[in-house]
């Protein structure tokens, strides 16, 4: 049995919208160990393929007590500017 001072591994990382919301980065990656006072990132790269409200969930599978973790995502995609090109 697991208790809350067990030192957890992680067994995936994933976004349920990887189109818009890629996992670019972080020290939250498959095969990670978290000692129980430390934390683990997860870096998100927002590339929405609309205009508009565009969400997400990224999920954390492991080991632990509680497992798998989520938390959602979020964006607005907006219209490109007609702006000038700076030279």
């Amino acid at each position: 049995m697991r208790s809350a001072l067990s030192v957890v591994q992680l067994t995936s990382v994933t976004s349920s919208n990887a189109l818009e919301f890629a996992i670019v980065g972080g020290t939250c990656t498959a095969g990670a160990y978290v000692n129980p006072t430390q934390s683990c990132t997860v870096q998100v790269q927002f590339t929405p393929a609309a205009t508009g409200a565009r969400s997400g969930q990224i999920t954390i599978v492991s080991n632990g007590i509680g497992s798998p973790q989520s938390f959602a995502v979020s964006g607005t995609g907006q219209t490109a500017g007609a702006g000038t090109p700076a030279l």
